[in-house]
């Protein structure tokens, strides 16, 4: 029973994630509370998820990833490439043909992706999953983990000077990765003592004070980082952090907040987009362009952000009973803890 309440409260966090990823991508300006914590809570949900296969060799392994995050990665993206191709010869636009040869940035791993631009965290996840798995393959201790992931911050800020701040980025999101580790090895390093953190669910008192410190402290830190660092808001994906204890004060409340909410509430609604939460990555922002695009070109829908990003849910149930039915059978593994442990999201 216990682990069955444990998987139920992982699906309840990633769709109150999910739910703050395609919001989000719809705000303008982005919002800055959001962008302080909703990519470091998915690396952080996937090392929560992650365990050592045992007996397992490293080609199974590697070919799993692939299966899990890479082969949905070129769907989306491929998808996402051709629908916008249909969709300007349609309309006569001659840019078809140059949209059309941007499908080799599908490839390379570029930061738009053809046009998705929020698939960049399947590909980042898969280069994620396979420096942990490696390290772990010779390091066994838990001080070696942790030295491990303090020397991938030093990497990734030396990065950001070498690299990032001349606009160089690695195939693939590598560069990214380096920050990712931390915290996909952070929620690795705390799965043992979740529940004892927060095991103060039962109090709702407790609870309701709990979540309302850790959200001022989220929502302040993040400010305070935009104003001592100058920047808009943080985006992970570019390697943008600002100050960087600003920044993972805010980014691991942020995550606390959410981890807290998602074990005192049940919304099977809540559940049932955070198990198809891949999905909802993969074709959210296709169904964001065409609402914007066809449904309504007067902005009438998009006046309000709530709005269109409910319309966007409703939108992608028809799309998730589809490809549950059809392509992602063969993908999803079972959910089932510790047995076998999806580490994608």
């Amino acid at each position: 029973m216990k682990e069955t309440r444990r998987i139920e409260w992982i699906d309840v966090l990633k769709g109150l994630g999910i739910f703050l990823v395609v919001y989000g991508h719809i705000t303008q300006p982005r919002s800055i509370y959001i962008y302080s914590f909703h990519v470091p809570l998915f690396f952080f949900i996937s090392g929560y998820l992650f365990q050592m296969p045992s007996g397992q060799r490293v080609v199974d392994f590697v070919l799993k990833k692939v299966k899990n995050l890479v082969i949905p990665y070129f769907l989306f993206s491929i998808i996402t490439v051709l629908l916008r191709v249909v969709s300007l010869y349609l309309e006569n636009d001659h840019d078809w043909l140059e949209s059309l040869k941007n499908i080799y940035l599908v490839f390379l791993g570029n930061a738009q992706n053809g046009g998705n631009d929020a698939v960049w965290f399947l590909t980042c996840l898969f280069i994620t999953n396979l420096f942990f798995y490696f390290y772990l393959k010779i390091a066994h201790k838990r001080w070696h983990v942790i030295t491990f992931l303090f020397f991938m911050l030093l990497f990734s800020y030396i990065d950001s000077i070498l690299l990032i701040s001349r606009s160089i980025y690695l195939p693939w999101k590598v560069d990214v990765s380096l920050m990712a580790i931390f915290f996909f090895g952070s929620g690795y390093l705390f799965r043992p003592y979740i529940d004892i953190m927060f095991g103060v669910t039962h109090n709702k008192y407790a609870v309701c004070l709990l979540i309302t410190l850790l959200f001022v402290m989220n929502w302040y830190s993040a400010r305070l980082n935009i104003f001592v660092s100058g920047i808009e808001h943080v985006k992970f994906v570019s390697a943008i952090y600002g100050n960087f204890l600003l920044f993972f004060i805010s980014a691991f409340t942020g995550i606390a907040t959410f981890v807290l909410i998602s074990k005192v509430i049940t919304s099977r609604v809540v559940r049932y987009f955070g198990y198809n939460s891949l999905t909802v990555l993969g074709f959210h922002k296709i169904i964001i362009f065409f609402i914007g695009k066809f449904i309504c070109p007067n902005k009438i829908l998009m006046i309000s952000n709530l709005v269109t990003t409910f319309a966007t849910f409703l939108f992608l149930i028809p799309i998730i009973f589809i490809f549950n039915k059809y392509i992602f059978d063969y993908l999803r593994n079972d959910r089932k803890i510790p047995n076998s442990v999806r580490s994608n999201i």
